[in-house]
């Protein structure tokens, strides 16, 4: 999917009036952007340690309304606030520096 998406980006008859910039970024950005496995290791590893760190929702039907409720609530109390203090740690100058560089 990111290749088509990156593919498709080059296309500038079917993006022109789309692009944010008019120029392609640097060839390292442009890497690093393509650099989409090491999230996907990284999300198969989050999820095995929620899984290991949540024994006791092992009893739980896969779709019922409690496993609903449950995902709800580990989402908007777990998951969002962890997500918004890591985009705000990325944002720290040595770390902003350290991914944006």
């Amino acid at each position: 999917v990111n290749h088509g998406f990156t593919f498709l980006a080059q296309c500038h008859g079917l993006v022109g009036r789309y692009r944010i910039l008019e120029k392609n970024p640097p060839a390292e950005q442009l890497a690093r952007e393509l650099d989409w496995d090491h999230p996907l290791i990284g999300s198969a590893i989050a999820f095995l340690a929620v899984q290991l760190c949540t024994p006791w929702l092992d009893g739980i039907a896969a779709f019922s309304w409690r496993s609903l409720g449950m995902c709800a609530l580990g989402h908007y109390l777990v998951v969002e606030p962890l997500y918004y203090f890591y985009h705000v740690a990325l944002h720290w100058p040595r770390l902003y520096k350290f991914t944006h560089s």
